[in-house]
C-alpha cells in the first residue's frame, strides 16, 4: 500500500513539474514575442501560462504573468482590459503574496502607466510614488528597481512640464543605471535613458540660445538608447520606433528655433522627416489601428511643417493633424464631422483634445491669412468638440483637478472657443454665436461642478451636473427692469442681461487686470485716496460703464458674476465719477447709486433657492479666543450684543470649539463665524477658519472639510480674513469658503475679499443685523450698513474701502426671519414696585384700623 501511494505521489509530482515547465516555457516564448513586438501571440501564450500557474497554485508565477498580460494590453491601447487585470492582480498579490515586493511594485507601475496612457497624470503619480516608497525602503537608492520608479516619476513631471523636478528624478535614475548596471540591455534601461534624454532636452535647452545644446545632449542619449535597444531586440520593435520618433523630435525643435532665428532649415527639416518615416514604418507593421503611437507620429509630422513656417504652412499641416485624429480610432471616421458618440468612445480623449487644439490654431491662422471662412467654421466646430471632450474627461479622470491637466497642452480652451464665436459673430451678425459665448462663459466657471466633492455623501449629485442655462431663464429670474446681471468672461468679455435685453461687449484693448488689482491694493494700504479714485474709475469705465450706458434702463441693483482677477475687486467701492478726490469720504462710490450683490454663475442665480421660512428663526454664532493669535475683542463684543437682542446659541471664548460647530449648526436662520482665517496659498481648498479645540488648542476647519458637512442656513456670515478669496482654477473659478457654504446648504453668504479689521468689520455687521431685524433684504442690509459706515466716519482714513468694502454678499436675496428676545421693559419694573407699595400700604392701614 505504501509503495502504491509513493507511485501516485511520484506521478502527481512529475505531472505538476511537467505542467510547471510547460508554463515557464510558454512564459519564456511570450517574452520573446514581446521582444519583437509580436503582441497578439504573446497574449495567447501568457494567458495559457497563467491558466497553468493558477491550476497548479503557483501564485507568484501567476501574479507575474498577470502583470505581463496587463503590460501587453497597455501596449495595444486596450486600457479597459488592462485595468481590469491589474485591479484583480493587485488584490490577489496583497491577499496572497504580501512579501513579493517586486510583484506589487510592478503592478503599481503598470497602473501608473495605464493612467498616464489616459493622461490622468495625477492618478498615475500616486501609483508611481507608492512603488518608489516601497522600493527605496526595501532596496535602497542604488538598485535598478528604484531607478525604474525614479524614471517613471520623471515621466510624470515631464508630462506636466515641471522641468526642474523632471531632470532631478531622471538624472538620479540614469546615474543608478550608469554606475551599477552599465551593460544591462532591456526595456527598463531604454525607458530610463529615454526619460533622461527628454528631460535633458527641455532643461538644458531653455531659451533660443541654448536650444541646440539641449537637443544635442538629448540626441546623444537617444542614440545610446537605440544601441541598447538593438542589443535587446534588434530594430524591429515598438521601442526602437519610439526612439526614432524622439530623435526626429529633436530636429523638429531645431526647425522651430532656426525659423525664429532665420537660419537655413532644410537639413534639420529633412532629418526630422527621415526619422519620422522610419518610425512610422515600424509602428504601422506592429500595431493594430487605433493606437497612440501612430497618432503621435502624424501629429509631429504636422508640427514639423507648422514650425518650418514657410508660405502656406497652416494649410500644409492640417492633413497630418487629420491623419493623427484618424489614427486614434480603430475604425474609419469622418474627422471633420466626428459625432458625440465617436468622441465619447475614443480611448484617447485627452490626446484628441490636444490635436483639436493645434489643428484649430492652424485653421484660425489659415482664416486670418487667406480669409477662408470654412476654416473658421471648422475651428469653431473643433472647439465645440473639445468642450464636449472636456466634460467627458472631467467625468472620467480620477485626478481631482482635471482642469489643470487639460490646461497644460490646451491653454484656456473656453477662451479660445469664445474668440472663435466672436469672429463668427462679427462675420455673420448671427445671435446664436453670442448665445454660445454665454454658454461657454457658464461652462468656464463651473465646468467641474465641484469635482473635489464627488466622494462626499451630503451633496445631491444631480445638482452638481452641468446644465445649459439660457439667457431667457436668467431674464425670467430677474425681479424687474431695475435689476441688471453682469457676467464677466476672462478679461475682455462683458455680458449684461436685463429683464428684456441682453448686450455683449468685447474689450479689444489689452487691459492688464493683474496690474490694476495690485495698484488698488497698494493705494488702499497707503491711504492714497486720490490715486485710488483714478484707478477704480478706470476699472469702472472699462468694465461697467460700457454696459450701463448701452442699456436704456435706470438700474438700482447689480448682480455681479466676476471672473479671473476681477473677483478680487469690490465693485461697490468703484469710483463712478471722473473727479478724483483726495478724501475717501468724498468719492462717488457705485454703492451710492445702486446696490451690489454677487453670484458664482448665472446657473447658480437661476437655481437660487427662494427665501424660505423653514429655518428656526434663530442665530448660532461662534467667536473663539486665541492664545497664539491676536485677540478679537470686537468680534466677542458683537456676539454679546446680539445675544441680548436675538434668540439663538452663542459660543464665545473656549466654548467656540470645532466640535460644537460641526454638531450644532444646521437649520439656523443665520450662521455667524467670527474668527481668524488663513488663506491656502498653494491650494485654496486648504484655507482655514480657526476654532478652539477640546484641549485648549486651536483647531481649524478647511474649505475641503466644509464640503463634507451639511449646513443649511438662510445666511452664513464668515467674518474672517480672505473667506471669499480662492486661487483661480481655470474652468472652475475660485473654490473658497463662500462657494463651500453655498454648496452644502446655505442660501447666501457674507464673506470677505481680503484681510479685514476686527473693529470696523464688526461695526458694519452690527448695522447689518439692525437692518435685518427691521425686515430689510440681506443684500440691502449690507449695502446700507456700508453706507452708514462711510457717512458717519470722521476722517478720510476711516472711510477707506479697506475697512468696509471687503464684505460682500453672495447668493439668493430676501429677508431673514429672526426672533427677538423678549425683554423686561424698565417701566414694568416701576409699575410692579408701585403695585407692591400700594398693597403693603393697604394692609398696613387695615391693621392700624383693627
Amino acid at each position: 500500500m505504501a509503495k502504491f501511494i509513493f507511485i501516485l505521489y511520484f506521478i502527481f509530482t512529475f505531472s505538476s513539474l511537467k505542467a510547471n515547465l510547460n508554463g515557464e516555457k510558454l512564459f519564456h516564448f511570450a517574452e520573446e514575442d514581446i521582444r519583437h513586438s509580436r503582441f497578439t501571440p504573446a497574449l495567447v501564450r501568457f494567458n495559457q501560462a497563467a491558466m497553468i500557474f493558477q491550476r497548479e497554485h503557483l501564485d507568484s508565477s501567476f501574479a507575474n504573468t498577470q502583470n505581463r498580460i496587463a503590460a501587453v494590453e497597455i501596449k495595444l491601447s486596450r486600457e479597459d482590459v488592462a485595468v481590469f487585470v491589474l485591479m484583480k492582480n493587485e488584490a490577489f498579490i496583497l491577499r496572497n503574496l504580501k512579501n513579493e515586493i517586486d510583484l506589487i511594485c510592478e503592478c503599481y507601475d503598470l497602473l501608473g502607466d495605464y493612467y498616464m496612457l489616459l493622461s490622468d497624470a495625477e492618478e498615475a503619480a500616486k501609483y508611481y510614488f507608492k512603488s518608489f516608497t516601497i522600493r527605496k525602503n526595501k532596496f535602497g537608492m542604488k538598485d535598478i528597481r528604484t531607478a525604474i520608479s525614479l524614471s517613471k516619476i520623471a515621466g510624470y513631471h515631464n508630462f506636466k512640464i515641471n522641468v526642474d523636478s523632471a531632470i532631478l528624478y531622471s538624472s538620479q535614475a540614469y546615474s543608478i543605471y550608469k554606475t551599477n548596471y552599465p551593460k544591462q540591455c532591456d526595456p527598463v534601461t531604454i525607458e530610463i535613458i529615454d526619460e533622461y534624454a527628454y528631460a535633458s532636452k527641455i532643461y538644458y535647452g531653455r531659451g533660443k540660445e541654448n536650444l541646440d545644446i539641449g537637443v544635442e545632449k538629448a540626441r546623444k542619449l537617444y542614440f545610446d538608447a537605440l544601441a541598447v535597444c538593438q542589443k535587446w531586440s534588434g530594430t524591429d520593435c515598438i521601442e526602437y520606433a519610439e526612439l526614432l520618433k524622439s530623435i526626429g523630435n529633436t530636429y523638429t525643435d531645431q526647425t522651430l528655433n532656426h525659423q525664429m532665428l532665420r537660419k537655413d532649415n532644410d537639413f534639420v527639416f529633412n532629418e526630422a522627416e527621415k526619422y519620422y518615416n522610419q518610425s512610422l514604418k515600424v509602428v504601422q507593421s506592429k500595431l493594430p489601428a487605433g493606437n497612440l503611437q501612430l497618432s503621435t507620429i502624424y501629429f509631429v509630422k504636422g508640427l514639423l511643417r507648422e514650425y518650418n513656417g514657410d508660405k502656406g504652412h497652416h494649410l500644409k499641416c492640417i492633413p497630418f493633424y487629420d491623419a493623427a485624429i484618424q489614427a486614434l480610432f480603430p475604425y474609419k471616421v469622418d474627422v471633420v464631422n466626428l459625432s458625440e458618440t465617436e468622441l465619447a468612445n475614443c480611448t484617447f480623449k485627452y490626446d484628441l483634445m490636444n490635436l483639436l487644439t493645434v489643428e484649430s490654431a492652424s485653421l484660425i491662422g489659415s482664416y486670418n491669412e487667406n480669409n477662408i471662412l470654412d476654416h473658421l467654421l471648422r475651428a469653431y466646430s473643433n472647439y465645440q468638440k473639445q468642450l464636449f471632450l472636456w466634460k467627458k474627461i472631467n467625468e472620467e479622470f480620477r485626478s481631482p483637478y482635471a482642469n489643470r491637466l487639460i490646461a497644460i497642452y490646451n491653454g484656456n480652451l473656453c477662451l479660445n472657443a469664445c474668440n472663435a464665436s466672436w469672429l463668427l459673430y462679427e462675420n455673420s451678425n448671427d445671435q446664436k454665436y453670442l448665445n454660445d459665448i454665454f454658454r461657454i462663459s457658464e461652462l468656464s466657471k463651473k465646468s467641474l461642478r465641484d469635482k473635489p466633492l464627488i466622494e462626499t455623501n451630503n451633496i445631491d449629485q444631480v445638482k452638481l451636473k452641468v446644465r445649459k442655462t439660457t439667457i431667457n431663464e436668467v431674464q425670467n429670474k430677474l425681479k424687474d427692469k431695475s435689476t441688471l446681471l453682469i457676467e464677466y468672461f476672462g478679461k475682455n468679455t462683458l455680458i449684461g442681461i436685463s429683464k428684456d435685453t441682453s448686450i455683449f461687449i468685447r474689450i479689444k484693448e489689452n487691459i492688464n487686470t493683474d496690474s490694476l488689482v495690485n495698484c488698488i491694493k497698494i493705494q488702499l494700504n497707503l491711504n492714497d485716496a486720490k490715486n485710488y479714485s483714478g484707478t477704480s474709475n478706470l476699472i469702472y469705465k472699462t468694465y461697467l460703464s460700457p454696459l450701463l450706458e448701452s442699456f436704456k434702463n435706470k438700474f438700482t441693483e447689480l448682480i455681479i458674476i466676476p471672473d479671473e482677477n476681477l473677483r478680487k475687486i469690490s465693485f461697490a467701492a468703484l469710483n463712478t465719477d471722473s473727479v478724483f478726490p483726495s478724501d475717501f469720504r468724498k468719492i462717488d462710490y457705485l454703492i451710492r447709486k445702486m446696490s451690489v450683490r454677487y453670484q458664482t454663475s448665472a446657473t447658480d442665480f437661476v437655481n437660487e433657492a427662494e427665501c424660505s421660512e423653514n429655518f428656526n428663526g434663530k442665530i448660532i454664532a461662534f467667536a473663539p479666543e486665541f492664545k497664539d493669535k491676536s485677540a478679537l475683542p470686537f468680534t466677542e463684543n458683537l456676539l454679546h450684543q446680539l445675544k441680548n437682542d436675538i434668540q439663538g446659541s452663542f459660543y464665545v471664548g473656549t466654548g467656540a470649539t470645532l466640535d460644537q460647530f460641526i454638531n450644532n449648526t444646521d437649520n439656523y436662520s443665520i450662521l455667524h463665524i467670527g474668527t481668524h482665517g488663513e488663506f491656502g496659498e498653494n491650494e485654496s481648498i486648504d484655507s482655514k477658519l480657526f476654532f478652539n479645540g477640546n484641549n485648549d488648542q486651536d483647531s481649524h476647519l478647511t474649505v475641503d472639510s466644509v464640503f463634507h458637512l451639511k449646513k443649511n442656513s438662510n445666511l452664513t456670515i464668515i467674518a474672517a480674513c480672505n473667506t471669499n478669496n480662492g486661487k483661480y482654477e481655470y474652468g472652475e473659478g475660485a473654490i473658497n469658503f463662500t462657494r463651500a457654504f453655498l454648496t452644502v446648504g446655505s442660501h447666501s453668504t457674507i464673506s470677505t475679499l481680503w484681510s479685514v479689521d476686527d473693529k470696523m468689520t464688526n461695526n458694519v455687521l452690527l448695522d447689518v443685523y439692525q437692518s435685518l431685524l427691521d425686515g430689510k433684504n440681506k443684500s440691502a442690509a449690507l449695502n446700507m450698513a456700508q453706507l452708514i459706515h462711510i457717512n458717519k466716519t470722521k476722517s478720510s482714513i476711516e472711510a477707506n474701502p479697506n475697512f468696509w468694502a471687503g464684505l460682500i454678499f453672495t447668493g439668493s436675496d430676501g429677508t431673514v426671519t429672526l426672533f427677538k428676545k423678549e425683554k423686561n421693559q424698565p417701566w414694568l419694573y416701576g409699575f410692579f414696585v408701585l403695585v407692591l407699595v400700594i398693597v403693603i400700604w393697604y394692609f398696613n392701614k387695615g391693621e392700624h384700623r383693627s
